[in-house]
């Protein structure tokens, strides 16, 4: 994990959406191609839990889940950045089928963190 500091704008900056991407993308791009040989339209589906995240949230999470201290520097709000950004995944779930794997916040941190503890190089491991 790289020692640079991140920004954190979530005290004066918006909400947005984290997923974890570790189960739910690869059965959902079965379901689509399915969806499509089935004589179902072409669409654009959101994936994602529905729930929004601060940075700060999801990097006071990562320290728990990680037991690493995670430098951060909070910083004004950039221009542009909406309050919140979260996507709703409805339209998977009716017509795919498709539901996220997990809930919260720390259940996704601890997938990916398991993920990259167990491939530390990456996929080239």
């Amino acid at each position: 994990m790289s020692k640079e500091k991140l920004s954190d704008t979530s005290l004066i900056c918006g909400i947005s959406e984290s997923f974890c991407v570790e189960l739910p993308v690869a059965p959902c791009s079965v379901w689509y191609v399915q969806h499509l040989m089935n004589g179902g339209e072409s669409d654009i589906f959101n994936l994602g839990n529905g729930v929004g995240y601060s940075v700060r949230e999801v990097i006071e999470t990562a320290r728990k889940v990680t037991g690493h201290s995670i430098p951060a520097v909070e910083t004004e709000r950039r221009a542009g950045d909406p309050a919140r950004l979260v996507a709703s995944s409805e339209k998977a779930k009716k017509i795919l089928g498709w539901k996220p794997v997990h809930d919260s916040l720390e259940e996704i941190i601890a997938s990916a963190w398991k993920w990259h503890k167990n491939h530390p190089n990456g996929y080239d491991a």
